[in-house]
Parts: C-alpha cells; sequence; structure tokens
C-alpha cells in the first residue's frame, strides 16, 4: 500500500503533516504523536486530493493494548 499523507491539527493550533502506509484515522480513532496519545475529533476533506486534515483532542485515557 503506497503511503497517504494527512496534516494532524492540535488543539493549540499547531499542525504535522505525517505520513504512514495504513488506512487514514477516522474520527474517534486513537493516534500516538509525539509520545502522547490523541483522539481523533473530526475530519476535514478540503476538496483536493492531498490535503486531509485530522482535528485531535487529548485522549482522557491510553487505549488498551
Amino acid at each position: 500500500m503506497p503511503a497517504k499523507a494527512f496534516v494532524i491539527q492540535f488543539p493549540n493550533g499547531d499542525y504535522e503533516y505525517v505520513m504512514r502506509r495504513r488506512p487514514l484515522p477516522s474520527v474517534g480513532d486513537q493516534i500516538r504523536h509525539g509520545g502522547s496519545v490523541w483522539t481523533v475529533a473530526r475530519t476535514v476533506n478540503d476538496d483536493t486530493p492531498t490535503v486531509f486534515v485530522v482535528p485531535v483532542q487529548r485522549a482522557e485515557r491510553s487505549p488498551r493494548a
């Protein structure tokens, strides 16, 4: 599977581009980034095929392993 890019948008307004080979995250998914666990709050596609924005919020608890 080819790598796909998306943008993580953090609550403080920071953002970061991410590339990964797994499917793009969906609402409610938890992702680990920067040593923290984040929950995907929503997804935004701005009608361009290359930009997929993933606003996140800090997860209230760690996902079960």
